[in-house]
């Protein structure tokens, strides 16, 4: 009987053992990042535009809390309370920090003025990134930065075309592990780009959302105008809701480290290049010029691994009732 009541002992420890194994692997991963750089506007004929007000937002939260950080240029970096101490996103510094546990969630975006480095273009870059480890509970983490920049077109005398040139580069990856449990665990990528021009009414004039495709005979992605440049979509959302996928969407081939810098993307093989124009009537028009990436990620352990640590503690306390009867 005593060599029963320890194989019994034995079991139901290994047991409870794998079922805390199992769990400590259950997790979700999302990363998006966006470079748009060398962006000018010009006219034809030439033409006033005047600067409007810039808003940069970055948000991160991890299991229910949260920080944000807005400003009209540079957001400061946010980490979400609770993150995972060793991964601490850095003003400006947009790294690519992976599967990395315990679990974390953090974003960061800016409006750079390159005129202040002797160009003549504008530059914009976000990153949001969270991983979250499953263990034995649900775990759910979230990030988001949005970048606006506006400006005002004051058109008289005739028609002015507005032609808007910028190169832009992507990174967005979803990833859940193999034994993430669906339905419950999901990761989720998203990056936007837009540019639009309304009246003072709120008339939308102007529209476009770059998705990679250019038609002959027309376009796809903008309204009121014309296209002539559509490397890639800039308006995407990438999910991993089976265990052990990680779709991944990324110019050129290209990891974040590659297309991260300050500066221009003339040359890079990691960028791709996007130009339109509208010709509008005389009047006054707003311009605004926004992007914005996000990821939210969910980590549930399967139930199957639940039961496993169940059926440890009650063989646990099976067998320490019996050895108190003996």
């Amino acid at each position: 009987m005593k060599i029963k009541k320890t194989i019994g002992l034995s079991i139901a420890t290994g047991i409870l053992g794998l079922g805390v194994a199992s769990t400590a692997q259950a997790s979700a991963y999302a990363v998006s990042f966006l470079n748009i750089t060398d962006l000018i506007i010009t006219t034809t004929p030439a033409v006033a535009i005047l600067p409007g007000t810039p808003l940069s937002r970055a948000d991160a939260g991890l299991n229910g809390a949260a920080t944000a950080s807005v400003t009209l240029l540079d957001a400061a970096a946010v980490n979400a309370p609770g993150s995972n101490p060793a991964v601490v996103r850095l003003n400006n510094v947009f790294n690519q920090f992976g599967q990395v546990s315990p679990s974390y969630s953090n974003s960061d975006a800016v409006i750079d003025s390159q005129q202040t480095s002797g160009a003549v273009f504008t530059q914009t870059r976000g990153i949001s990134e969270a991983f979250v480890d499953g263990n034995a509970f649900a775990t759910g983490g979230s990030a988001e930065n949005n970048s606006a920049t506006g400006f005002i077109l004051s058109v008289a005398g005739g028609p002015v075309t507005f032609t808007f040139d910028f190169n832009a580069a992507k990174y967005l990856q979803a990833a859940l592990s193999g034994d993430a449990f669906v339905p419950g665990s999901s990761a989720t990528a998203t990056i936007n780009a837009s540019v639009t021009i309304n009246d003072s009414v709120g008339t939308t004039y102007f529209g476009w959302s770059p998705d990679g495709a250019v038609t002959a005979g027309g376009v796809t992605g903008i309204a009121g105008g014309s296209e002539t440049a559509d490397a890639f979509n800039l308006n995407q959302t990438v999910t991993s809701l089976f265990p052990g996928t990680s779709p991944t969407s990324n110019s050129g081939g290209c990891m974040i480290a590659a297309m991260n810098s300050f500066g221009t993307g003339v040359g890079n093989p990691c960028f791709g290049h996007f130009a339109a124009s509208v010709t509008l009537a005389p009047g006054i028009y707003n311009l605004g010029l926004a992007g914005k990436d996000s990821v939210t990620v969910s980590s549930v352990p399967a139930p199957g691994i639940l039961a496993l640590l169940g059926i440890g503690l009650a063989g646990l306390g099976f067998a320490n009732r019996k050895k108190a009867k003996a």
